[in-house]
């Protein structure tokens, strides 16, 4: 009766055994791609992590640790020039844990996917966002004539204030233009003998009147 009950003792020991721990899960490549909107970093690993993460200032970065993963990547730490990612770099943190920092030029809205290749971290991308589209080229502005300039023809001093009679740009004859009065894009802002200065957004204008020239002797 002793053999038996031994081996009935082993059998039993045998179905409290634990099972086997399974083999961690391997982080293998770290690449990134643009989207529309954004920047995905794409985590590749040998099945489905359980991972932590988080945003972290000063400065910005998220820390992705990845638990139960050994760290078997050979091209982190990478130089992106993909905005906002200013750089990744990784490492085996801790014994079963393998941690990925991306580095950001500035805080943007983030999230992660999960999905049976890896992680997708993506950044500053609106939820749903397709792939980017081109915009279209813009239309070359409507060539205009220039703008005539106001042409002063004639000044009258008066006792109440000299007048200038300017044909402003757009009229087909002269009209009588005080000090203060607008005209041509600009305000008169002096009426001399021979001469108006028009105050305008990109400076003083002066306007003189035409002086025939005298004739040269015959």
């Amino acid at each position: 009766m002793a053999p038996r009950a031994a081996l009935v003792l082993a059998l039993g020991l045998l179905a409290v055994a634990p099972a086997r721990a399974a083999s961690p899960v391997e982080l293998t490549d770290v690449r990134v791609a643009r989207r529309a909107g954004g920047v995905s970093v794409e985590l590749r690993t040998s099945a489905p992590p359980r991972y932590r993460a988080e945003l972290i200032d000063g400065p910005w970065r998220v820390v992705l640790d990845l638990e139960d993963a050994l760290y078997r990547v050979a091209t982190v730490p990478l130089a992106v020039d993909a905005d906002p990612v200013r750089a990744i770099r990784g490492s085996q943190y801790r014994k079963g844990v393998a941690r990925v920092v991306i580095e950001l030029t500035s805080r943007v809205p983030w999230r992660v996917e999960a999905h049976a290749g890896g992680l997708s971290v993506l950044l500053g991308a609106p939820a749903g966002a397709g792939p980017a589209t081109p915009a279209p080229p813009a239309a070359p502005p409507a060539s205009r004539a220039p703008a005539r300039a106001p042409e002063l023809q004639g000044i009258v001093l008066r006792d109440d204030g000299p007048v200038a009679y300017i044909v402003a740009p757009g009229a087909t004859q002269a009209r009588g233009y005080r000090v203060g009065e607008a005209v041509g894009g600009g305000v008169v802002e002096a009426i001399g003998a021979r001469h108006v200065v028009l105050r305008t957004a990109a400076g003083p204008v002066e306007l003189f009147l035409d002086v025939p020239k005298p004739r040269a002797p015959q």
